[in-house]
């Protein structure tokens, strides 16, 4: 039930969105993880305020996708928080040579 309430939540902010939304993953009850094509990074979506994360979505969805993507060292984004939006970003490895 709450996996079509997540469709309807983004289909209503952003078509662009809901086209890209590849997959829904309910994890057996736990916090809801969001994947999309073209992003190569999840979305921890949690488990209620759908239609404020979609619209969250909405509002960052031209950044994530543009072709200078500051993303790019992105490893998750999480909007299981209320009123923040975290992004974990990918460690960079040094290696001395």
């Amino acid at each position: 039930m709450f996996a079509f309430k997540i469709i309807d939540a983004i289909s209503l902010s952003d078509t662009n969105v809901r086209k890209n939304l590849a997959e829904i993953n309910l994890r057996k009850g736990g916090d809801v993880i969001l994947t999309f094509t073209g992003l190569q990074f999840p979305v921890l979506f949690g488990k209620s305020d759908e239609v404020r994360k979609a619209l969250i979505l909405k509002n960052l969805w031209p950044e994530l996708n543009e072709d200078t993507n500051i993303y790019e060292r992105t490893e998750y984004l999480d909007l299981r928080y209320k009123n923040k939006v975290y992004i974990g970003k990918k460690k960079i490895e040094w290696t001395n040579g």
